[in-house]
């Protein structure tokens, strides 16, 4: 495993020393010292970033994005500038998800200080809170010898290079250093082959996005879709998005995966990132994959509940013994899960191969594919 040795050996060996590091690359001394700064990317990462600044006193002078529409127009009291008209001593800070187009795009222009916004969040968690950048360097370090197993594990050049992408920007946070973005999500290539009569899973449902794109893929040949979304708006909005021409073979429930049969507090967001939260008062329903796979016999597992993955897959384990369905499972909501959850599923069925796709053009998105 040469290639994560090298990769160690190039940096940081402690979470302070990467802070100091990446200061250092960002040129950021103070967050007092910001003056005259513009938000690159003016939707909702870019006003939560407004509040942020205002919340300490940092005045931000504009917004800029590649929308043409919003050129000369006020968000919030702030016009929005076109990228040409930036400049050079101007601090940009990258709000857009599409950060390395854009941090690309601004280098040419030969600015100064580019800042991607993640880049504050894990300098300073407690100012622009992201639990996707407050990880521990240490973690990596001290989890080398599973890091090495799960990179030795993948199936494919695409899959292995991936992951030492997402090990790489998590030790440089150059946008740069993002893995590469792969379409169809969830329907990936030529390994993950559908069939006609498919029982699907899909936990974690949303509102149907991933469904639609089932029909695509399917072109509506299927045995069974069954969906869990626990958040009520969502599921509302799933169920309500289903064609009468499909009612009969979609089976759609408000309730989530877990280890066991269960309640547990639930954030109720109505949004894409509602998630398990034991503290909440609001419950909802948990039960297993097992529990359900006694109804449907399971011929593909899609996973993608914030967090709740390892949970999942407890009370799966003898739906995958025994089913060996396809699975897509998120492996991006905690550092660990990277190498955690592919070792979890080889511990229940040493039968599967892995690939690893990466959806967003930011860290999020990461999907591991077991078959």
């Amino acid at each position: 495993m040469q290639e994560i040795t090298t990769l160690y050996e190039s940096f940081s060996s402690s979470t302070a020393e990467l802070r100091e590091n990446i200061r250092a690359k960002f040129r950021i001394n103070d967050l007092k010292s910001f003056n005259d700064v513009v938000l690159f990317g003016a939707q909702n990462l870019g006003l939560k970033f407004l509040d942020y600044f205002k919340k300490i006193g940092v005045e931000i002078s504009f917004f800029s994005d590649n929308d043409q529409n919003k050129w000369g127009k006020k968000i919030h009291g702030i016009e929005v500038i076109p990228p040409t008209k930036i400049k050079g001593n101007q601090i940009v800070i990258i709000t857009s998800q599409y950060l390395k187009e854009i941090y690309y795009q601004l280098e040419e222009q030969d600015l100064k200080q580019i800042i991607p916004y993640y880049v504050l969040s894990f300098i300073y968690p407690n100012i622009f809170p992201n639990s996707f950048y407050q990880y521990k360097i240490e973690t990596f370090h001290k989890f080398k010898n599973q890091i090495e197993q799960v990179f030795g594990m993948m199936s494919d050049q695409l899959s292995k290079e991936v992951f030492l992408s997402f090990l790489r920007f998590r030790f440089s946070l150059l946008p740069h250093d993002l893995p590469s973005f792969c379409e169809n999500q969830y329907f990936p290539g030529d390994f993950w082959q559908l069939k006609d009569n498919e029982i699907f899973l899909d936990l974690g449902a949303f509102d149907g996005d991933t469904f639609k794109e089932f029909l695509m893929v399917t072109k509506g040949n299927f045995n069974s879709y069954v969906a869990l979304e626990p958040d009520k708006v969502n599921f509302g909005k799933f169920l309500s998005n289903i064609s009468s021409k499909y009612k009969q073979k979609v089976f759609v429930f408000c309730k989530g995966a877990g280890a066991k049969n269960s309640k547990l507090g639930f954030s109720q967001l109505g949004q894409m990132d509602s998630y398990i939260d034991e503290a909440s008062s609001e419950k909802v329903e948990i039960i297993t994959v097992d529990e359900l796979s006694k109804q449907y016999l399971f011929t593909t597992i899609k996973v993608d509940v914030e967090g709740y993955e390892n949970q999942v897959l407890i009370g799966a384990k003898n739906a995958i013994q025994k089913l060996t369905p396809k699975i897509a499972i998120s492996v991006y909501h905690k550092t660990s899960d990277l190498w955690e959850i592919p070792l979890k599923v080889l511990k229940i069925n040493p039968d599967y191969k892995f690939y690893l796709r990466h959806h967003s053009h930011d860290i999020y998105d990461t999907v591991l594919y077991a078959v």
